[in-house]
């Protein structure tokens, strides 16, 4: 295809609109919002779409600048022109799903919903033409490219890592990342602070929010959009997501998502039984100008009070590999069907089962809680949360074959030293509850590889205190796993105004810079060396 044919077919298939000064929407309507973000060295295209057409092309048209292809997270509709880009960055969990070809059987399940979408648009559009004239060219969808039935996307370019923080230098213009797990752990949003605009990628949703998937956690989501609104308060004039007609929205929309969630996530919100798009059962809560779809029977479950400590005050499940994921806290129970991905890449965190966390909530719901932030912060090398799960006591320990690391210090340098080692799930989880305010665990993590293949085994005991603000881990002994793939590397290069951040696992061996023992009379600093706020919360 010349040069010409591309942006030809570009022009035919996207929609291409100022939407701010030097900021332009790219968008596959009805499908993907990607967005074009010029400074004057520089410009950043958030998302590369479904890949029908060529983004390039039509991101091209529109600067001359050099551009860097940022995805907002790693599922198949956000990276599919990935591999026309030489620069790529993205959060470091969805490199496994940026660097290998989408299977050919889910693009050809989305192309079964998009000839179905684009049916239901002509029934529309006399209507509309009619009655209501809504529909503008930026947001009229377009019938699929002649060669739609041969449509491929390649794998992309190992993105540069980014981290939460960071500061992405266009050349008298800025966008700063924000890590924003909920949707997926390895969601971001690019924030022009000068401009007050927030690029939101499905972190913020002008339709169905999608919390159903197996890599989405509903408390998770909730703490992520009331963090946002908060760090973000009276400083966003203009929200522009990835998905629906609806490409802008003003800052209220944000405030509202954070208390829907929050309903949600503690019950106060009903569902009712529906469908997604692609007609997967869902429990649908629905608010005035958007939906949260969560699992068929997660309500149902939620609502069954948590069985009573044993007698014997020892609680152990053991966790299949193929267990469905769920709610966090292990209260609610996920009956939906087997996981089809049809438009997404297989995630890189996978959730515990209900079952691995329920005997834990059972012993003390708050503990259950607790592990589970634990959990997610270790799968996903969210470093700030790891360290805030741990006591800040001097005499905080944690051992593994190289030997103790005492104090706050020492875990902390080495948590920022050490990358994360991949995609991991939690298998078994024994808890002993002791005669005092603390509770053993033995849990049993699996590594995972990218196919979803165990690759090894780790085991961790944790010795879990209650503290006045809650249960912090006062001593852990860890077997490490054994080390099946390289590390990401966690460098933006000169894309990035900030230092990247390593990821952190605690089931590694220690750096062997690390200080052993935190010095006598020195207050343990917060975590921030990494790139990320000390408040923990997911940032």
């Amino acid at each position: 295809m010349t040069g010409g044919d591309a942006v030809a077919m570009a022009a035919d298939w996207f929609a291409l609109r100022p939407v701010a000064a030097r900021t332009w929407l790219v968008a596959e309507p009805g499908h993907v919002n990607c967005f074009l973000v010029e400074g004057d060295e520089r410009a950043v295209l958030v998302d590369t779409g479904l890949g029908l057409a060529d983004v390039h092309a039509a991101a091209r048209s529109l600067t001359g600048r050099p551009i860097l292809a940022v995805n907002s997270h790693g599922h198949d509709d956000h990276r599919g022109g990935n591999w026309l880009f030489s620069d790529v960055a993205a959060h470091p969990l969805a490199s496994p799903s940026l660097t290998v070809p989408v299977p050919a059987e889910r693009l050809a399940a989305y192309l079964a919903v998009a000839r179905e979408q684009y049916a239901a648009y002509e029934r529309l559009r006399a209507d509309d033409q009619r009655f209501f004239h809504l529909l503008t060219e930026a947001t009229t969808p377009r019938p699929l490219p002649p060669s739609a039935d041969a449509w491929t996307v390649p794998a992309g370019p190992a993105p540069a890592a980014l981290a939460d923080g960071e500061r992405l230098d266009l050349g008298g213009r800025e966008l700063t990342v924000l890590h924003t797990p909920g949707h997926s752990p390895d969601s971001l949003c690019l924030f022009d602070e000068r401009d007050g605009l927030l690029f939101a990628g499905d972190t913020l949703i002008t339709g169905d929010f999608w919390v159903h998937m197996p890599d989405a956690e509903v408390d998770v989501f909730a703490a992520t959009l009331r963090g946002l609104a908060s760090r973000l308060a009276g400083s966003v004039r203009e929200v522009y997501p990835a998905h629906t007609l609806r490409y802008r929205v003003g800052p209220d929309f944000l405030h509202r998502a954070a208390d829907a969630f929050e309903a949600v996530a503690a019950g106060e919100a009903p569902g009712r039984p529906g469908t997604d798009l692609l007609r997967r059962p869902a429990l649908r809560h629905d608010f005035a100008d958007f939906s949260i779809l969560r699992p068929l029977g997660v309500e149902t479950a939620a609502a069954t009070p948590a069985a009573a400590p044993p007698e014997v005050a020892v609680s152990e499940v053991a966790v299949s590999a193929a267990a469905p994921s769920a709610a966090v806290d292990g209260a609610a129970a996920d009956t939906a069907p087997a996981y089809e991905a049809l438009a997404y890449e297989a995630p890189a965190y996978v959730a515990p089962a209900d079952g691995a966390l329920a005997g834990l909530a059972a012993i003390d719901r708050e503990l259950g809680a607790a592990f589970a932030r634990y959990d997610r912060a270790l799968m996903a090398g969210d470093v700030a949360t790891q360290q805030e799960s741990f006591s800040a006591g001097a005499d905080v320990v944690r051992v593994d074959g190289d030997g103790p690391l005492i104090g706050p210090t020492a875990l902390a340098a080495y948590r920022a030293a050490r990358p994360t080692p991949g995609p991991r799930r939690l298998r078994a989880l024994h808890s002993v509850l002791s005669p005092g305010q603390t509770v053993v665990t033995v849990s049993t993590n699996e590594r995972l590889g990218p196919d979803g293949r165990v690759l090894g085994l780790s085991t961790q005991t944790q010795v879990w205190a209650r503290a006045e603000d809650g249960w912090r881990v006062i001593a852990a002994c860890v077997a490490p796993m054994s080390d099946g793939n390289p590390a990401v590397a966690s460098s933006a290069g000169a894309w990035s105004a900030g230092a990247s951040c390593a990821g952190a696992s605690s089931v590694d061996a220690p750096s062997a810079d690390a200080p052993p023992v935190d010095p006598p009379g020195v207050d343990p600093p917060g975590v921030d060396s990494a790139g990320m706020d000390p408040s923990g919360g997911g940032w």
